[in-house]
């Protein structure tokens, strides 16, 4: 067993999905590595499905951190009272309402407020420290996702022909890739309501917007999918599978719903990249590709986010069709470097140097009050903590396995897609390897700096 899998980390990282973060964590992880540390990566999902003794880690690094519930479930519950907390915000990019709204969940609140905050750029740190982070805490790093778009990372990715042989997919013919930002459209009522009252107050109208959206986007594809031209339907991390994208998958070979592999993978090797509000704008802007926003319905201005305010946009299948003739191509990257800023150094590199400040205490602790998070517990968090809710959850596992026209499956539906959308982001240690591996190898060919 490798050094950095066991009880005892210098450096715990957390990820949620694997598609978005699981390159750039394990990058930051291979850099650690080498200055000859111990790190250890896991999913944070992996500890809310089955207990787990807490990890002894001297720094633990999280995908997101909004308030004292986090703080409880992702560093409490999995490393017990750490001081030492960085939180990388992979969500950083809001609707232009919501960026301006310090109250919006998307900022820290409370005792989150202590911890280290990573910024893609100097605008969104500045939106941090508005929203009451102290200034020493939110830290302009880059983001680290585009690190791999360097020419001394491109080794890493397969080429064309390997993907194409590895998906079965015939690579003479236009490769276009529609990458969904739909997780709503796929909400039951139920959720929809609770986004609604705990998150945003526009959420039963995003929702509303993105099943709509969704609808006219996937009618304009299968008008195109005629002339033989390979599309490959790229779902949100949160997007559940609905019978929409099945039916088109079914009734087309040129129809491809694949959630494996980085968006970033895909974009080296796609010819055209459609989008509909995916902040995946900026990974096809540092990819260099030629990209179209579909908005077949208008958001309003409030709703838009901030790196799609007044860019081009193709609202009608009239100029959807034209994209095929090459006789349009849009500008849509406008504000992409005042949301996502390069740096001269790597971000891995700038993040490592954070990590190693805090790790040798020249940089001050958080100072969390957990007592004060764990007085502050309601009834239902508590359950999640106990015996019982362990055996429901592997309860529902189990019930994923029943035929759906069983009664079990049918009243645990939600909480079996929720679980499974969950559970296919979880990697094993042996890809994770394989991956640090990779990019040691390329740092120690290319020296890297």
């Amino acid at each position: 067993m490798r050094k950095n899998y066991g009880t005892k980390f210098d450096y715990l990282i957390l990820y949620e999905g694997k598609a978005r973060e699981l390159i750039s964590v394990i990058l930051l992880a291979t850099e650690l590595e080498n200055r000859g540390y111990t790190v250890s990566i896991q999913n944070s999902f992996s500890h809310q499905i089955k207990r787990k003794q807490k990890l002894d880690a001297e720094v633990i690094i999280v995908p997101f951190l909004y308030s004292d519930y986090e703080l409880y479930e992702y560093v409490y519950r999995v490393c017990g009272e750490n001081q030492k907390i960085i939180n990388l915000r992979w969500e950083q990019v809001y609707s232009i309402n919501d960026e301006c709204n310090m109250d919006y969940f998307g900022y820290p609140k409370n005792q989150a407020k202590k911890v280290y905050h990573m910024c893609w750029s100097e605008y969104l740190r500045e939106l941090l420290i508005k929203s009451g982070v102290d200034e020493s805490k939110a830290i302009n790093v880059g983001p680290i996702q585009m690190d791999v778009f360097s020419d001394k990372f491109r080794d890493y990715f397969l080429d064309r022909d390997e993907m194409a042989n590895k998906y079965n997919i015939d690579s003479s013919k236009k490769w276009n890739i529609f990458i969904s930002s739909f997780s709503y459209a796929t909400l039951s009522k139920k959720e929809i309501n609770s986004y609604q009252e705990n998150v945003s107050n526009t959420a039963a109208y995003f929702a509303d917007m993105s099943i709509k959206s969704k609808h006219e986007i996937l009618v304009w594809i299968e008008r195109q999918l005629k002339n033989g031209d390979i599309w490959i339907y790229r779902p949100h991390p949160a997007e559940r599978d609905d019978n929409d994208i099945i039916e088109l998958q079914e009734k087309y070979d040129n129809f491809c719903v694949i959630r494996e592999e980085d968006i970033k993978q895909w974009l080296i090797v796609v010819d055209r990249v459609f989008n509909w509000r995916s902040t995946c704008l900026a990974d096809a802007y540092f990819a260099k590709k030629e990209t179209y926003i579909l908005r077949p319905i208008k958001i309003s201005d409030r709703d838009e986010t901030g790196v799609m305010n007044n860019v081009e946009m193709i609202e009608s299948y009239e100029k959807f069709a034209e994209i095929f003739n090459d006789i349009i191509v849009k500008d849509v990257y406008r504000n992409v470097s005042n949301y996502y800023q390069k740096h001269d150094k790597y971000s891995y590199l700038l993040i490592s140097d954070i990590c190693e400040k805090i790790y040798k205490n020249e940089l001050p602790s958080c100072a969390i009050d957990y007592k004060k998070i764990l007085d502050s517990l309601n009834k239902k968090t508590k359950f999640k903590n106990t015996s019982l809710y362990y055996c429901y959850i592997a309860f529902v596992i189990k019930c994923s396995s029943l035929s759906q026209n069983n009664i079990l499956f049918k009243i645990l539906k939600n909480k079996i897609r929720l679980l499974n959308n969950n559970i296919r982001n979880i990697v094993d240690k042996e890809e994770i390897h394989k991956i640090m591996d990779r990019f040691k190898e390329m740092m120690c060919n290319n020296k890297i700096n």
